[in-house]
């Protein structure tokens, strides 16, 4: 997992082909226009899903992990938190991968958790097994899906 602040992502374009491309997307597009659902970025390579979700305190997710795609997740408005534990430590599997929405589910819990806001990002692997938490403020949030 990376955090980091918009205007530090030039330092990634290395690990991913495709990162300049959700990056390049993120400089030339208002993200918190657009409507909720999935955007068309660069066909299957890269794209966009717009998420809002009401306050709900007190609810929890699942450890989730892909093998398809890396996230970039990113706060709009408001505020959420990133479970994160290594794939590799976890153990307590709940739901096996689904190739078609690619991810699996874990019922382990996080090792840490960080709080986006606007202006950070994070970058989640395919060894990351990370649980964003349902939000305590409303929040409307950015996930590029980015091929490995």
């Amino acid at each position: 997992m990376i955090i980091d602040s918009l205007g530090n992502e030039e330092s990634l374009y290395g690990l991913n082909p495709h990162f300049k491309t959700a990056f390049d997307f993120i400089r030339s597009h208002d993200l918190a226009a657009l409507e909720a659902g999935r955007h068309a970025v660069d066909g299957d390579d890269v794209y966009l899903v717009i998420a809002e979700e009401e306050a709900r305190p007190g609810h929890s997710n699942k450890l989730e992990a892909h093998r398809t795609y890396i996230d970039i997740q990113m706060a709009l408005s408001g505020s959420f938190t990133i479970g994160w534990k290594p794939l590799e430590n976890c153990g307590d599997l709940h739901t096996p991968y689904q190739k078609e929405q690619d991810f699996l589910l874990y019922n382990d819990q996080a090792d840490f958790s960080v709080t986006l806001n606007p202006g950070t990002f994070a970058v989640l692997f395919p060894g990351d097994a990370h649980a964003p938490q349902p939000p305590a403020v409303s929040v409307k949030k950015a996930v590029f899906k980015v091929a490995v």
